[in-house]
């Protein structure tokens, strides 16, 4: 099984991917985390939006690959990658689905000031869901290019959650 955690900035998908890693016997692939120890000491995250996007591109390839090997071995896992982008998910259901792997999308939706909040608050505390400092103009931009996640994009496998 593949768990794919979205939602926007702040939404608590770390939290939620840990716990659910717990419950599942699963391994965790984050993109925050791939990004960090891969990429943002080349660039900091948001100075150039074009070079981090081709390469978080190019992370989340490689999970959801990870993630299809895993699943031929009888190893669960968790994508927690944002999944704010409808292509990118169609594409994603597309992958797992040619690859026979189940999966069940857990998509968390929080409203703007508490997601502030949240990411100001970790922001500040640096504590084990940190992974790079988001800024408001970061959280702007996610806001700006998420596309709505709609119940019938998966045939029932969908978990939307209020957090």
């Amino acid at each position: 099984m593949v768990y794919i955690v979205g939602g926007l900035p702040g939404a608590g998908k770390s939290t939620h991917s840990k716990k659910l890693a717990k419950e599942n016997s699963a391994i965790v692939f984050s993109t925050d985390v791939w990004m960090s120890d891969l990429f943002w000491m080349d660039s900091a995250p948001g100075e150039d939006v074009q070079w981090a996007l081709e390469r978080t591109g190019r992370v989340e390839n490689r999970m959801v690959k990870t993630c299809i090997e895993l699943n031929k071995i009888g190893t669960s896992s968790i994508l927690d990658i944002g999944f704010v982008n409808l292509n990118w998910r169609k594409k994603t259901y597309a992958k797992l689905d040619a690859a026979g792997v189940p999966f069940e999308v857990h998509f968390l939706e929080v409203d703007r000031p508490t997601r502030w909040e949240r990411v100001q608050k970790r922001n500040s505390e640096q504590g084990e869901t940190f992974s790079f400092e988001v800024t408001k103009e970061m959280l702007d931009f996610m806001d700006q290019v998420y596309d709505p996640i709609e119940p019938s994009e998966m045939s029932g496998k969908l978990l939307m959650l209020k957090n």
